[in-house]
């Protein structure tokens, strides 16, 4: 995009902040994932003890959103995460809410919750459950990733994945151009 994304304008706020209040309406703690360089503009929109930053870490040759995630699960080991992009402007609340309450229906079961959008997953908009990130960040230590993708961590558990309907193929939109 030629800058950050979540710091882009909708309305009258940022794209970090709309994803913030429409997560904040699901009745979750809401924690916001950036990168070192990130820390100071995003401390101008929220709190501190609302952002936690990537760790560097020796075992973990990778960037992006895998290393946000588990940077997020080092800091709350015993939570699942409720993962929205700031990119995906478009969702509603709705569709969110949906996703958690399928989840709190069928946390016991599954992994992973998401959708699948014209037959892509949408890894950016997922819950993954904090014992399965366990086992990744302490698979780790053992052998490096060789794939680093969220796709392929969906893959590699037993997700709940749910069609979108034509109709709101739309909201699921990620913006990655001017």
């Amino acid at each position: 995009m030629g800058s950050d994304k979540g710091l882009l304008q909708k309305g009258s706020i940022t794209w970090a902040e709309s994803a913030y209040q429409k997560l904040q309406c699901l009745s979750i703690k809401v924690i916001i994932s950036v990168n070192e360089n990130q820390k100071e503009p995003y401390s101008r929109i929220f709190p501190e003890e609302l952002l936690v930053t990537d760790s560097a870490f020796p075992v973990w040759n990778f960037e992006g959103p895998l290393r946000g995630l588990l940077t997020v699960h080092r800091h709350f080991p015993e939570n699942d995460l409720f993962v929205l992009a700031c990119d995906m402007t478009d969702i509603s609340i709705q569709i969110l809410n949906n996703l958690k309450s399928a989840y709190l229906q069928n946390r016991s079961t599954y992994d992973y919750f998401t959708y699948v959008n014209k037959g892509y997953t949408q890894p950016m908009c997922a819950i993954y459950s904090g014992q399965k990130l366990h086992q990744i960040y302490k698979a780790l230590f053992d052998k490096p990733l060789v794939k680093f993708s969220l796709k392929n961590i969906l893959s590699s558990g037993k997700t709940l994945a749910f069609q979108v309907q034509e109709s709101e193929t739309s909201l699921f939109s990620n913006y990655n151009e001017p």
